[in-house]
């Protein structure tokens, strides 16, 4: 069986599957590749599309060329005459239990002031909309944070409380609602519940928090303030992360919205002098994209690391090529590792059962993604970047319908269904001009009441969080 030779018998099975009528009107890019990177299969392969989560496979891999496997970001700590001053480049995986052990390490008296250096934030990815932004999927990005910049709000039998600190939040309840609502506003920092809480001891929401770098700094002190200069003295005391091996394992999976945003500006060596940090990062990016992986620079658009900004775009051919690439690198194991498997905790956990796939899924409204590496029964690979934006499909029916063609990708593969000729399906190629629904008309939640039924998380988070949030109606900032 040749993987470098095109899937002929299996195309009318994969074209089937892209023609289904629940995708008309749809925008559709589709690219298979054998492990060389020879092409199998296309639809639309150059148009470049909004990858969503995929969007965090290139920061991914940017951020594990730059850094390797083995760096571990760095915060430092001074204990001096003014107070305790940190410096960071960035580290994403900062919690509020590390910030308490450290407090204790420097052995800081009560209300002793706190100066921050840190190189970036907190700010907001270029494009993100505004009724996201209460929700920890779009917290603000800190070089210097705390729980990936959020905290959570709990009931206990009707008492609403916040956990792991309330970092001067408070919450409310409002009466009159028949079903859960949550309105928060991060600018003040005030949540109002009203409706049913759940029985007993429970999560109600995971907020984000305005100020991160604030909230961390009052776990070790009081009165944090930003500073420009760091003591000439040694630390007194020194933070290694877990290495980016791990802080990786921690993004993928999951599709970590905040981890992600970090990579890319820990990764882009941005500072706190550079007045847009995310306009460097793109530039850092695409640096990357054509001298090291060979894209050229009209394949893709970035703006931000987590894909949840719709000005990304990226075609499934730029995508698939970034995935032959990423396999052909010192650190392949490593990175296999990192990404979702079916069954397994992560964004595949319920989808393609049994199916030996490894890749990354991305998901907002009217856009869905799925791209990674499908192995046979021989040990060889092909490589899959299927992206679809405008479907009037369902959540659930488009990834029912991605889930089949990675099916049948797999049938033919294991079937020795190949052949020797090449040929590209096109499909209805749309205007370029029209391919998109205007920007007013996408991810908008809904503000009357009724459920936001229809508005998935740009973040991809596991089933059971996108679930939850289905529950309720959609977080407002006022």
């Amino acid at each position: 069986m040749l993987l470098s030779l095109f899937l002929q018998l299996a195309q009318p099975d994969l074209d089937h599957v892209l023609d289904d009528p629940r995708f008309k009107g749809a925008v559709i890019g589709a690219c298979v590749l054998d492990q060389s990177g020879k092409e199998l299969y296309s639809r639309n392969a150059d148009l470049r599309l909004t990858p969503a989560s995929n969007q965090k496979v290139v920061t991914a891999a940017f951020a594990l060329k730059v850094f390797g496997p083995d760096y571990k970001p760095v915060t430092k700590f001074w204990k001096t005459k003014e107070g305790i001053v940190v410096d960071t480049a960035g580290d994403p995986l900062m919690s509020y239990a590390d910030l308490l052990d450290i407090r204790k390490k420097l052995v800081a008296p009560k209300g002793t002031p706190v100066l921050i250096h840190h190189a970036y934030g907190p700010i907001y990815g270029p494009g993100w909309e505004w009724d996201d932004l209460p929700n920890r999927y779009a917290a603000p990005v800190s070089a210097f944070s705390v729980d990936q910049s959020s905290f959570e709000l709990w009931t206990d039998n009707g008492k609403l409380f916040f956990q792991p600190a309330n970092y001067g939040a408070k919450a409310y309840r409002v009466y009159g609602q028949d079903k859960l609502r949550i309105e928060y506003d991060p600018r003040t920092m005030v949540a109002r519940v009203s409706g049913p809480l759940p029985p007993g001891r429970a999560r109600v929401d995971t907020l984000a928090l305005p100020r991160p770098d604030l909230a961390a700094g009052r776990l070790l002190g009081s009165k944090p303030k930003r500073i420009s200069k760091i003591p000439a003295t040694d630390p007194t005391y020194i933070r290694y992360s877990p290495p980016m091996s791990v802080i990786l394992k921690e993004a993928l999976p999951s599709s970590d919205n905040n981890i992600t945003e970090n990579l890319l500006l820990m990764a882009s060596k941005v500072s706190d002098k550079d007045d847009k940090p995310y306009d460097v990062a793109e530039e850092k990016m695409g640096e990357f994209l054509t001298s090291e992986v060979g894209l050229e620079p009209e394949e893709f658009t970035i703006r931000d690391g987590s894909g949840l900004s719709r000005h990304n775009f990226i075609s499934a051919s730029a995508l698939a090529k970034l995935l032959v690439w990423a396999d052909e690198q010192p650190t392949r194991e490593l990175w296999h590792s990192i990404l979702a498997r079916p069954g397994q905790e992560g964004t595949l956990k319920n989808r393609l059962e049994g199916v030996p796939f490894e890749g990354k899924t991305g998901t907002m409204e009217m856009v869905s993604a799925l791209s990674g590496y499908l192995r046979l029964t021989d040990g060889k690979q092909v490589i899959v970047a299927l992206l679809v934006n405008g479907q009037a499909a369902s959540t659930a029916e488009t990834r029912d319908l991605m889930d089949d063609f990675i099916k049948q990708l797999l049938e033919a593969g294991n079937g020795g269904t190949l052949s020797a000729e090449s040929n590209k399906h096109e499909g209805p190629r749309p205007n370029p001009r029209l391919s998109f629904t205007p920007r007013d008309r996408l991810h908008r939640s809904r503000h009357d009441g009724r459920l936001a039924s229809q508005r998935v998380d740009s973040g991809d988070e596991p089933i059971d969080a996108v679930l939850h949030r289905a529950q309720r109606v959609a977080l407002r900032v006022r």
